[in-house]
């Protein structure tokens, strides 16, 4: 085989060719849905659940370590149980 028998092709077609044998390749699956795996349906969720119901989760928690400095006799407003609040001159 020599070089000079070998035809020359314009860039077009030789792109044109290729994406002709990649749908070709691609042409048995084409319309199915890809594959669901379970690991990723489990961290969507658990992302989903962070972004959304983050702000609701840590209120709650925050909550809880209210009640739980009220039950003990402490001070809410600085966190401290037991201490002194340092707004209490303050705040009228």
């Amino acid at each position: 085989l020599n070089f000079q028998d070998v035809q020359k092709h314009s860039v077009h077609t030789l792109v044109f060719r290729s994406l002709k044998r990649t749908h070709d390749m691609f042409l048995s699956d084409q319309g199915n849905a890809p594959m669901k795996l379970d690991e990723n349906e489990k961290l969507r969720c658990q992302i989903k659940i962070a972004d959304e119901y983050g702000p609701v989760k840590e209120a709650a928690k925050r909550e809880a370590k209210a009640k739980q400095m009220h039950h003990a006799g402490g001070d809410i407003s600085n966190g401290i149980a037991g201490g002194k609040s340092l707004y209490n001159g303050f705040c009228t």
